[in-house]
């Protein structure tokens, strides 16, 4: 996807799907306002976005993307269950697109650990990291 703001610039987003029933979705979907839909109908509508408003420059990529490929497969991570604690309304950094997360309890600290393998690539690259640690305090 290319960022019209800057040419030859790529927007970073780092996306991990997340495994649901159809049942616990469809709760979901009860809970959340009815204001909020989907973007795109094909899209997997539960997962972990790291999205940030950084850009790599095209010859950039390949290495970015290979060397989270490289840190996540050292760090064997495998599926883990989260338990969900409520929703929260949220906007991008540029202030113009609403989303909903649910707040995590049981499975937070394995997500921090994902957070800091994409946050070690980012500083090699001298791209802005993710969290800071301050919200650490919200989680287990």
């Amino acid at each position: 996807m290319k960022n019209d703001k800057k040419v030859g610039l790529f927007p970073l987003i780092v996306y991990l799907p997340v495994e649901l029933d159809q049942v616990l979705l469809d709760k979901i979907y009860n809970e959340i306002p009815s204001d909020f839909k989907p973007i795109d109908e094909n899209d997997v509508p539960l997962h972990i976005s790291l999205s940030k408003n950084e850009v790599l420059p095209h010859h950039c990529i390949e290495g970015f993307s290979d060397a989270l490929v490289k840190g996540l497969r050292e760090a064997e991570i495998a599926k883990f269950r989260v338990t969900m604690k409520r929703f929260n309304r949220y906007k991008n950094e540029n202030g113009d697109k609403d989303f909903i997360a649910i707040d995590i309890d049981k499975g937070s600290k394995k997500i921090l650990g994902i957070v800091d393998i994409v946050n070690n690539v980012m500083k090699r690259y001298g791209l802005n990291l993710y969290y800071d640690v301050t919200l650490s305090v919200y989680l287990d």
